[in-house]
């Protein structure tokens, strides 16, 4: 079976609507942290047109996101995101988009920040050409089985901490996501969560346990 991908291009109206999607997503999360985990005292604060969220020191989930889409970045606003963390004992991380002001990135080099990662946002204006029905996937039966089969998927036999399952967890319970999971001999092979913001659909997060991968 062959697929032909859609070409769909980062104009600045798709890229808006990611960064609203993703802000609004992060801040339900925020308040699903404060219901599910008080003691991890989860924040954030908008700055620089983006958010910066705080889910506990180690979280992947801790990062500014959206930040100088929308205008120059001083550097009192990078110094304002960096005490925000640090003040929470958090390693500063902010996510860069390509479409940011070019004063972002010279303001978190001139303040000591280096890129670690790069990642990227796959988009399709066709869901119908090679979608069909699979009567193992199914809405999250458990949404904590869900969570501890995605944390295994991600460690993929090492060790897990308690933080890695709270945030499959976190994204799970999140408002307006909703928990896949793929079944096979009554066993969870693969989960995935997505969401639906902004009106276009999104795949926030996809894992494949591994005794599934091969099938």
């Amino acid at each position: 079976m062959r697929f032909e991908a859609t070409p769909v291009l980062l104009t600045r109206e798709f890229h808006e609507s990611i960064r609203r999607s993703e802000i609004a997503g992060i801040r339900s999360g925020i308040e699903t942290a404060r219901r599910l985990r008080p003691d991890v005292r989860a924040a954030s604060i908008d700055v620089a047109g983006g958010l910066a969220a705080f889910f506990g020191s180690k979280s992947p989930l801790s990062e500014a996101f959206g930040v100088g889409t929308l205008a120059p970045v001083t550097p009192d606003q990078i110094a304002t995101i960096t005490e925000f963390y640090e003040s929470r004992g958090a390693t500063p991380r902010v996510f860069v988009s390509p479409l940011a002001h070019s004063t972002l990135t010279s303001g978190l080099a001139a303040a000591g920040y280096a890129p670690t990662e790069y990642e990227n946002v796959l988009a399709s204006e066709d869901f119908k050409s090679h979608a069909r029905r699979d009567d193992r996937i199914r809405i999250a039966a458990d949404v904590h089985e869900w969570a501890r089969a995605s944390t295994a998927a991600f460690v993929d036999g090492a060790s897990s901490e308690p933080d890695d399952e709270f945030v499959a967890l976190l994204i799970a319970s999140s408002d307006g996501v909703c928990a896949l999971e793929a079944v096979e001999n009554g066993a969870i092979a693969a989960t995935a969560a997505s969401g639906r913001r902004c009106s276009r659909p999104r795949l926030r997060w996809s894992s494949g346990v591994a005794a599934g991968r091969s099938r």
